[in-house]
Protein backbone atom coordinates (compact mmCIF):
# COMPACT_ATOMS: atom_id res chain seq x y z
CA UNK A 1 0.00 0.00 0.00
CA UNK A 2 3.03 2.21 0.07
CA UNK A 3 2.67 5.34 -2.04
CA UNK A 4 -1.12 5.01 -2.44
CA UNK A 5 -3.01 8.17 -1.50
CA UNK A 6 -6.51 7.59 -0.18
CA UNK A 7 -8.72 10.65 -0.40
CA UNK A 8 -11.55 10.69 2.11
CA UNK A 9 -14.46 12.87 1.08
CA UNK A 10 -16.17 15.02 3.64
CA UNK A 11 -19.89 14.28 4.11
CA UNK A 12 -20.81 17.57 2.38
CA UNK A 13 -18.67 16.61 -0.61
CA UNK A 14 -20.41 13.24 -0.80
CA UNK A 15 -23.75 15.02 -0.88
CA UNK A 16 -22.83 17.29 -3.77
CA UNK A 17 -21.09 14.41 -5.57
CA UNK A 18 -24.31 12.37 -5.45
CA UNK A 19 -26.26 15.29 -6.87
CA UNK A 20 -23.78 15.80 -9.69
CA UNK A 21 -24.04 12.11 -10.48
CA UNK A 22 -27.84 12.38 -10.48
CA UNK A 23 -27.67 15.33 -12.88
CA UNK A 24 -25.42 13.32 -15.20
CA UNK A 25 -27.89 10.41 -15.20
CA UNK A 26 -30.78 12.80 -15.84
CA UNK A 27 -28.98 14.24 -18.85
CA UNK A 28 -28.42 10.68 -20.14
CA UNK A 29 -32.16 10.16 -19.62
CA UNK A 30 -31.32 7.06 -17.59
CA UNK A 31 -34.61 6.90 -15.70
CA UNK A 32 -33.87 3.72 -13.78
CA UNK A 33 -30.55 5.15 -12.63
CA UNK A 34 -32.27 8.37 -11.52
CA UNK A 35 -34.89 6.43 -9.57
CA UNK A 36 -32.13 4.55 -7.75
CA UNK A 37 -31.09 7.77 -5.97
CA UNK A 38 -34.52 7.96 -4.30
CA UNK A 39 -35.65 6.27 -1.13
CA UNK A 40 -38.80 4.18 -1.35
CA UNK A 41 -40.69 6.91 0.52
CA UNK A 42 -39.14 9.91 -1.22
CA UNK A 43 -41.39 12.93 -1.73
CA UNK A 44 -41.37 15.97 -4.02
CA UNK A 45 -43.28 19.22 -3.52
CA UNK A 46 -43.27 22.67 -5.08
CA UNK A 47 -44.56 24.93 -2.34
CA UNK A 48 -48.24 25.28 -3.26
CA UNK A 49 -49.46 22.08 -1.67
CA UNK A 50 -48.68 19.94 -4.70
CA UNK A 51 -46.88 16.80 -3.54
CA UNK A 52 -45.84 13.51 -5.10
CA UNK A 53 -44.87 10.67 -2.77
CA UNK A 54 -43.00 7.41 -3.34
CA UNK A 55 -40.18 6.34 -5.62
CA UNK A 56 -42.53 4.79 -8.20
CA UNK A 57 -44.70 7.91 -8.49
CA UNK A 58 -41.67 10.18 -8.82
CA UNK A 59 -40.13 7.91 -11.45
CA UNK A 60 -43.41 7.93 -13.38
CA UNK A 61 -43.50 11.73 -13.27
CA UNK A 62 -39.92 11.90 -14.51
CA UNK A 63 -40.85 9.54 -17.34
CA UNK A 64 -43.78 11.80 -18.32
CA UNK A 65 -41.52 14.85 -18.27
CA UNK A 66 -38.93 13.21 -20.54
CA UNK A 67 -41.66 12.09 -22.95
CA UNK A 68 -42.81 15.71 -23.16
CA UNK A 69 -39.22 17.02 -23.46
CA UNK A 70 -37.17 14.14 -24.92
CA UNK A 71 -34.05 16.28 -25.32
CA UNK A 72 -34.26 17.91 -21.87
CA UNK A 73 -30.89 18.95 -20.47
CA UNK A 74 -30.35 20.10 -16.89
CA UNK A 75 -27.54 22.50 -16.00
CA UNK A 76 -26.69 23.09 -12.31
CA UNK A 77 -26.08 26.81 -11.86
CA UNK A 78 -25.12 26.64 -8.17
CA UNK A 79 -24.75 23.61 -5.92
CA UNK A 80 -24.27 24.10 -2.19
CA UNK A 81 -24.17 21.57 0.66
CA UNK A 82 -25.82 23.12 3.70
CA UNK A 83 -25.06 20.20 6.01
CA UNK A 84 -24.14 16.51 5.51
CA UNK A 85 -27.71 15.51 4.69
CA UNK A 86 -28.99 18.63 2.88
CA UNK A 87 -28.04 20.55 -0.25
CA UNK A 88 -29.56 23.19 -2.49
CA UNK A 89 -29.14 23.21 -6.25
CA UNK A 90 -30.10 26.07 -8.52
CA UNK A 91 -30.65 24.82 -12.05
CA UNK A 92 -31.77 25.52 -15.60
CA UNK A 93 -33.56 23.09 -17.91
CA UNK A 94 -33.58 23.42 -21.69
CA UNK A 95 -35.30 21.27 -24.27
CA UNK A 96 -38.00 20.98 -26.93
CA UNK A 97 -41.68 20.45 -26.19
CA UNK A 98 -42.38 17.31 -28.23
CA UNK A 99 -45.15 15.65 -26.19
CA UNK A 100 -48.18 16.51 -24.04
CA UNK A 101 -47.29 18.03 -20.67
CA UNK A 102 -49.37 18.49 -17.54
CA UNK A 103 -47.13 21.01 -15.84
CA UNK A 104 -45.87 20.80 -12.27
CA UNK A 105 -49.25 21.03 -10.57
CA UNK A 106 -52.84 20.47 -11.60
CA UNK A 107 -52.66 22.47 -14.83
CA UNK A 108 -54.56 21.22 -17.86
CA UNK A 109 -52.71 19.01 -20.32
CA UNK A 110 -50.73 21.14 -22.79
CA UNK A 111 -50.36 19.51 -26.23
CA UNK A 112 -46.96 19.43 -27.92
CA UNK A 113 -45.99 22.87 -29.24
CA UNK A 114 -42.62 21.84 -30.85
CA UNK A 115 -41.12 24.92 -29.21
CA UNK A 116 -37.72 25.26 -27.60
CA UNK A 117 -38.02 26.02 -23.89
CA UNK A 118 -35.79 27.20 -21.07
CA UNK A 119 -36.78 27.64 -17.44
CA UNK A 120 -35.08 27.87 -14.08
CA UNK A 121 -35.69 26.73 -10.54
CA UNK A 122 -34.08 25.64 -7.30
CA UNK A 123 -34.40 22.45 -5.27
CA UNK A 124 -33.68 21.81 -1.61
CA UNK A 125 -32.68 18.14 -1.32
CA UNK A 126 -32.57 16.08 1.88
CA UNK A 127 -30.90 12.66 2.19
CA UNK A 128 -31.62 9.86 4.66
CA UNK A 129 -28.97 8.01 6.68
CA UNK A 130 -28.29 5.59 3.82
CA UNK A 131 -27.55 8.41 1.38
CA UNK A 132 -30.81 8.13 -0.60
CA UNK A 133 -32.90 11.18 -1.35
CA UNK A 134 -35.79 11.42 1.09
CA UNK A 135 -37.27 14.82 0.27
CA UNK A 136 -37.12 17.39 -2.53
CA UNK A 137 -38.59 20.87 -2.17
CA UNK A 138 -38.59 22.58 -5.57
CA UNK A 139 -39.40 26.14 -6.49
CA UNK A 140 -39.91 26.47 -10.22
CA UNK A 141 -40.65 29.31 -12.62
CA UNK A 142 -43.54 27.23 -13.94
CA UNK A 143 -45.40 30.30 -15.19
CA UNK A 144 -42.37 31.15 -17.31
CA UNK A 145 -42.34 27.63 -18.73
CA UNK A 146 -46.06 27.55 -19.51
CA UNK A 147 -45.82 30.96 -21.19
CA UNK A 148 -43.36 29.38 -23.63
CA UNK A 149 -45.69 26.47 -24.40
CA UNK A 150 -48.96 28.23 -25.15
CA UNK A 151 -49.89 31.10 -27.41
CA UNK A 152 -50.02 34.42 -25.59
CA UNK A 153 -53.56 35.77 -25.35
CA UNK A 154 -54.41 38.30 -27.97
CA UNK A 155 -55.03 41.81 -26.67
CA UNK A 156 -58.68 42.50 -26.00
CA UNK A 157 -60.27 44.42 -28.84
CA UNK A 158 -62.96 47.06 -28.43
CA UNK A 159 -66.48 45.71 -28.94
CA UNK A 160 -66.84 47.92 -31.99
CA UNK A 161 -63.87 46.21 -33.67
CA UNK A 162 -65.24 42.76 -32.91
CA UNK A 163 -68.65 43.78 -34.19
CA UNK A 164 -67.06 45.01 -37.42
CA UNK A 165 -65.08 41.77 -37.76
CA UNK A 166 -68.20 39.64 -37.21
CA UNK A 167 -70.09 41.62 -39.86
CA UNK A 168 -67.24 41.09 -42.34
CA UNK A 169 -67.23 37.38 -41.45
CA UNK A 170 -70.98 37.21 -42.13
CA UNK A 171 -70.55 38.99 -45.46
CA UNK A 172 -67.76 36.58 -46.46
CA UNK A 173 -70.04 33.57 -45.92
CA UNK A 174 -72.73 35.28 -48.02
CA UNK A 175 -70.33 36.17 -50.83
CA UNK A 176 -70.17 32.78 -52.61
CA UNK A 177 -66.39 33.33 -52.52
CA UNK A 178 -64.89 30.80 -50.07
CA UNK A 179 -61.47 32.44 -50.21
CA UNK A 180 -62.92 35.46 -48.43
CA UNK A 181 -63.84 33.21 -45.50
CA UNK A 182 -60.36 31.67 -45.36
CA UNK A 183 -58.74 35.10 -45.34
CA UNK A 184 -60.41 35.94 -42.02
CA UNK A 185 -58.48 33.16 -40.29
CA UNK A 186 -54.89 33.36 -39.10
CA UNK A 187 -52.27 31.66 -41.26
CA UNK A 188 -52.44 28.52 -39.12
CA UNK A 189 -56.00 29.15 -37.94
CA UNK A 190 -58.39 26.24 -37.57
CA UNK A 191 -62.10 25.52 -37.96
CA UNK A 192 -63.74 22.53 -36.29
CA UNK A 193 -67.38 21.74 -37.01
CA UNK A 194 -69.30 19.65 -34.46
CA UNK A 195 -66.11 18.19 -33.02
CA UNK A 196 -64.86 16.83 -36.35
CA UNK A 197 -61.36 16.94 -37.78
CA UNK A 198 -59.92 20.45 -37.86
CA UNK A 199 -59.52 22.33 -41.10
CA UNK A 200 -56.23 24.16 -40.68
CA UNK A 201 -55.10 27.11 -42.78
CA UNK A 202 -56.96 29.41 -45.14
CA UNK A 203 -57.11 26.89 -48.00
CA UNK A 204 -58.63 24.09 -45.92
CA UNK A 205 -61.13 26.47 -44.30
CA UNK A 206 -62.09 27.85 -47.72
CA UNK A 207 -62.77 24.25 -48.80
CA UNK A 208 -65.22 23.84 -45.91
CA UNK A 209 -66.97 27.07 -46.90
CA UNK A 210 -67.04 25.98 -50.55
CA UNK A 211 -68.94 22.81 -49.59
CA UNK A 212 -71.77 24.86 -48.10
CA UNK A 213 -71.72 27.44 -50.90
CA UNK A 214 -71.97 24.77 -53.60
CA UNK A 215 -74.77 22.99 -51.76
CA UNK A 216 -76.72 26.26 -51.34
CA UNK A 217 -76.07 28.61 -54.30
CA UNK A 218 -78.53 31.13 -52.79
CA UNK A 219 -77.13 30.77 -49.27
CA UNK A 220 -77.42 33.66 -46.85
CA UNK A 221 -75.92 33.75 -43.39
CA UNK A 222 -77.69 35.95 -40.87
CA UNK A 223 -75.71 37.22 -37.93
CA UNK A 224 -77.19 36.80 -34.47
CA UNK A 225 -75.74 37.66 -31.07
CA UNK A 226 -72.04 38.35 -30.59
CA UNK A 227 -70.67 37.83 -27.07
CA UNK A 228 -67.09 38.98 -26.41
CA UNK A 229 -64.76 38.29 -23.49
CA UNK A 230 -61.11 39.28 -23.98
CA UNK A 231 -59.73 37.39 -26.97
CA UNK A 232 -62.72 35.00 -27.01
CA UNK A 233 -66.08 35.46 -28.69
CA UNK A 234 -69.25 33.51 -29.39
CA UNK A 235 -70.72 34.28 -32.81
CA UNK A 236 -74.32 33.14 -33.44
CA UNK A 237 -75.58 32.60 -36.97
CA UNK A 238 -78.51 31.33 -39.03
CA UNK A 239 -78.00 29.74 -42.45
CA UNK A 240 -80.85 30.10 -44.95
CA UNK A 241 -80.73 28.55 -48.42
CA UNK A 242 -82.07 26.09 -50.95
CA UNK A 243 -80.22 22.84 -51.56
CA UNK A 244 -80.04 23.16 -55.35
CA UNK A 245 -76.35 22.32 -55.78
CA UNK A 246 -75.16 19.22 -57.63
CA UNK A 247 -77.12 16.24 -56.30
CA UNK A 248 -79.24 18.54 -54.15
CA UNK A 249 -82.76 17.84 -52.97
CA UNK A 250 -84.16 21.24 -53.84
CA UNK A 251 -85.38 21.63 -50.27
CA UNK A 252 -85.31 24.84 -48.29
CA UNK A 253 -83.12 24.90 -45.16
CA UNK A 254 -82.97 27.23 -42.18
CA UNK A 255 -80.61 26.16 -39.42
CA UNK A 256 -78.97 28.07 -36.58
CA UNK A 257 -75.72 27.52 -34.73
CA UNK A 258 -72.83 29.32 -33.16
CA UNK A 259 -69.03 29.40 -33.27
CA UNK A 260 -66.67 29.83 -30.36
CA UNK A 261 -63.73 31.95 -31.48
CA UNK A 262 -60.25 32.49 -30.12
CA UNK A 263 -58.81 35.55 -31.80
CA UNK A 264 -55.16 35.78 -32.74
CA UNK A 265 -52.77 38.71 -32.23
CA UNK A 266 -53.24 39.67 -35.90
CA UNK A 267 -56.96 40.29 -35.38
CA UNK A 268 -58.03 37.20 -37.30
CA UNK A 269 -59.52 33.95 -36.00
CA UNK A 270 -56.91 31.62 -34.53
CA UNK A 271 -59.43 28.92 -33.69
CA UNK A 272 -63.14 28.46 -34.32
CA UNK A 273 -65.27 25.62 -32.95
CA UNK A 274 -68.66 25.57 -34.64
CA UNK A 275 -71.82 23.76 -33.52
CA UNK A 276 -75.25 23.15 -35.03
CA UNK A 277 -77.93 20.42 -34.81
CA UNK A 278 -76.78 17.96 -37.46
CA UNK A 279 -79.92 15.79 -37.25
CA UNK A 280 -82.20 18.79 -37.81
CA UNK A 281 -79.97 19.88 -40.70
CA UNK A 282 -80.22 16.47 -42.40
CA UNK A 283 -83.97 16.38 -41.87
CA UNK A 284 -84.38 19.75 -43.56
CA UNK A 285 -82.14 18.66 -46.45
CA UNK A 286 -84.51 15.72 -47.03
CA UNK A 287 -87.87 17.28 -46.20
CA UNK A 288 -87.40 21.04 -46.25
CA UNK A 289 -89.10 23.55 -43.99
CA UNK A 290 -92.46 25.22 -44.03
CA UNK A 291 -92.53 28.46 -45.95
CA UNK A 292 -92.05 31.49 -43.70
Amino acid sequence: MSGVIVRVMKPEQETTARLRSLVADFNRHAMSACAAYLSATASWSRGDGTKIGGRAALAARLHDFLVAFPDAYLTPLQLLALRPDTAVVEWRVEGTHQGSFRGFGAEELVPASRRAIRFVGASLVEFDDSGEIEKIESRIDSAGLLAQLVDPPAPARPPSEMQDFAERYTAAWCSQDPVMVGMLYAEDGSLIVNGGSPAVGGGAIAAVALGFMEAFPDMKVLMGDLLVQGDRAVYSWTLVGTNTGVGGTGKRVRISGFEVWRMGPDGRIAESRGYFDSAAYRHQIEHGIEEE
